[in-house]
């Protein structure tokens, strides 16, 4: 039977595993979108999630586990399309970062309750960075869908 700090380990190896998936379609969505500001703000997500997979990295290290052998098949089904489209793209990127968010705020209560404060302040960091990010693409979705009804016309 698996001990609360296994639960806890697998499902960091999963998240880990995720988020490099995230990153690398990150700057594949990035450089498929039209939209100046859908682009930059994809770039400087994928910047971001370079800094949570470190923190997850470090948490890693306090665990004596090593970071690798679990995968997440629904972060590769994710990770894995590009939408044609900036719409689709902006709605893309918000169903990753609400998978982030269910992860670190996840991997926070299993910290917690396994007494891991550090690793607690990193994911509850990656959290909210998930969370702004989902944010800032929620609130484009009215201007892309704008702009993608103006090219309808």
């Amino acid at each position: 039977m698996a001990t609360p700090r296994d639960t806890f380990v697998d499902a960091l190896r999963e998240s880990l595993h995720a988020a490099r998936k995230f990153e690398r379609a990150l700057t594949k969505m990035a450089e498929a979108a039209r939209n100046d500001k859908l682009r930059s703000r994809l770039f400087g997500h994928r910047d971001v999630t370079g800094r949570q997979i470190e923190r997850i990295e470090e948490v890693f290290g306090s665990t004596d586990r090593k970071p690798s052998g679990r995968t997440s098949p629904a972060a590769d089904a994710l990770a894995r399309e590009v939408p044609p489209s900036d719409l689709e793209i902006v709605l893309h990127a918000i169903k990753i970062e609400h998978f982030e968010l269910a992860a670190y705020k996840t991997l926070t209560k299993l910290a917690e309750g396994e007494k891991m404060r550090r690793a607690r302040s990193l994911l509850e960091k990656n959290a909210s960075e998930s969370a702004h990010a989902a944010n800032q693409f929620e609130l484009m979705v009215s201007e892309v869908e704008e702009e993608a009804s103006q090219a309808a016309s």
